[in-house]
């Protein structure tokens, strides 16, 4: 016993004095079970409120009748059908208000026409998604308790340290809670995830995060929520990584409160900045982007800033270009305050912003300058003009220098659909013009005649 005793010492084990049952007197003087880290106590906390969520998928099955000649002609001329309910995937998500909140990955709910959520403790309920933001793989579901449900604290990921402990918590089968636990490798970490789709500003761990844990709770030290766990990049060996939450959070309120996500209007033109402007100010290297010009009146005027401008940081995180500040304006929305870093001359500021919501008229400047079109609504004047019918939007005028012009759109031809989602008027076109802008593509389905074709744009 004694040289027991003498080895556990030299590796720094405590050892209970004979005779004391465990966890009794591990140390002298001690109080409580040193098993019971900070990081029992934040998964205690924080573990019931992390769920769940399973999803199924109407599919359906052509049902052949016989195997004779007969059965095979009446089956391919006309084909019947069945239709049953399967599992399309498993994953977890976070509680984030006690009413039925719950804030998961758009990717593990996307197929699902059925979704169900099951708690800890095996309560299931059946939920619907209020919103979502594919482009930030986010969504927000509502279930209906009879009672308030455990919460999470929201955390701040912008205080996050690299080398700091975190904890992953998931739930991938609704039976039983899996906790892996690491550090913060990295903040505000870009990742490729392939066939040109970039994932901006996400936290990264060594935490392991595997599908089944997509959508649950990153935790620091004190159980504060600090992201949402994704499985986004597979490729990984070793690495998780996170929606940072103040960017999850603020998502997820404008969903509740809208029904959407109302995207964050700034009011300001950029450009890349030139090695002789980088020079003039003062930088070591070409960085941030040019503010061409200020809308008079809108929120960056508001705020103070100027044309040529450069800015460098929104919120910390650095701007080194064009595509840079557009992904990081994708974590704010309508009324949220932005602080940014800008040099003017020589001097740097730091100036706060307050979004305002995008007006819907902006989405015939992004059409015109962007696309190389003007469109109008369908009226019984121009209807014959154009030998249109029906509603929709027609174009009028088509740029030959730009993208649609390259397309070879034409003055008559209709926009039925934005991005699958029907038109019927220039209003509907411009508010899902306005959405595309923040992901940074279009697709229209463009009419002309009987024919029909799907073409896609960058704004």
């Amino acid at each position: 016993m004694r040289r027991m005793a003498l080895l556990a010492c030299a590796v720094g084990l405590a050892v209970p004095a004979p005779g004391l049952a465990r966890g009794e007197g591990l140390l002298p003087g001690a109080t409580g079970d040193l098993r019971r880290t900070a990081v029992v106590e934040a998964v205690e906390r924080t573990g019931p409120a992390v769920v769940n969520i399973s999803c199924e998928e109407l599919v359906r099955h052509r049902v052949f009748t016989g195997d004779d000649a007969e059965s095979f002609f009446r089956d391919f001329f006309e084909p019947k059908y069945k239709s049953s309910m399967e599992p399309t995937s498993l994953g977890s998500g976070v509680i984030i208000d006690a009413k039925g909140y719950v804030l998961t990955n758009f990717h593990v709910v996307q197929r699902g026409a059925r979704i169900k959520v099951t708690l800890m403790d095996r309560r299931e309920y059946n939920a619907k998604v209020l919103g979502t933001d594919p482009d930030l793989d986010l969504a927000v579901l509502r279930i209906e308790p009879d009672e308030p449900l455990p919460s999470v604290k929201i955390g701040d990921s912008s205080a996050l340290l690299p080398g700091e402990p975190v904890i992953a918590i998931g739930n991938p089968f609704g039976l039983s809670q899996t906790v892996t636990t690491g550090i913060v490798s990295a903040t505000h970490r870009n990742l490729n995830a392939g066939e040109g789709v970039t994932f901006y500003d996400f936290v990264q761990t060594d935490a392991a995060i595997n599908p089944g844990n997509s959508g649950g709770a990153l935790l620091n030290i004190y159980g504060d929520l600090i992201g949402i766990n994704t499985a986004i990049y597979q490729r990984a060996q070793g690495i998780g990584f996170a929606i940072p939450i103040n960017r999850a959070f603020r998502i997820a309120q404008d969903v509740i409160k809208y029904g959407e996500v109302r995207p964050a209007y700034v009011g300001m033109e950029l450009g890349p900045v030139d090695d002789a402007q980088a020079k003039a100010a003062g930088l070591r290297r070409k960085e941030g982007v040019l503010v061409v010009s200020v809308e008079d009146g809108g929120p960056a005027q508001k705020a103070g800033i100027r044309a040529n401008d450069i800015i460098l940081a929104v919120e910390n995180f650095p701007v080194m270009s064009a595509a840079d500040y557009s992904a990081k304006m994708r974590d704010y929305t309508a009324g949220n305050t932005i602080r940014a870093e800008l040099v003017r001359g020589k001097e740097h500021l730091n100036v706060t912003i307050t979004a305002g919501e995008i007006p819907l008229v902006l989405a015939d400047k992004i059409l015109r300058a962007q696309v190389g079109i003007v469109v109008e609504d369908i009226t019984q004047q121009n209807a014959g003009k154009y030998r249109v019918k029906g509603g929709g939007v027609v174009i009028t005028s088509v740029d030959s220098r730009a993208q649609a012009g390259k397309a070879r759109l034409q003055p008559g031809d209709v926009i039925r659909q934005v991005d699958a989602v029907s038109v019927e008027d220039l209003e509907g076109l411009r508010r899902q013009v306005i959405k595309a802008r923040r992901r940074g593509t279009v697709e229209f389905l463009i009419e002309r005649g009987r024919a029909r074709d799907v073409i896609g744009f960058k704004i």
